[in-house]
């Protein structure tokens, strides 16, 4: 019985060890998935400004190419 009561000591002390790691992982994981979301988002509204800077820019030279045409007097359509 002495053993087994030595022994049981031990096991809860590593299953409580365990579950503390475990509890410390899961407090980083959410932050890092938070830091990752918070990347993501980023990298989405960088993404979503250079492809309007992108359109502006097309619609620009299209103004321009129109211009261009109707000073040559070539037609536009």
């Amino acid at each position: 019985m002495n053993e087994l009561n030595g022994r049981i000591p031990r096991g809860t002390a590593l299953v409580r060890w365990q579950r503390g790691a475990m509890d410390e992982l899961n407090g980083r994981i959410p932050r890092e998935t938070a830091l990752v979301r918070q990347q993501r988002e980023a990298m989405d509204e960088l993404n979503g400004r250079i492809s309007r800077e992108i359109a502006l820019v097309r619609q620009h030279r299209r103004t321009m190419d129109e211009r261009t045409d109707e000073f040559h007097g070539k037609p536009h359509w």
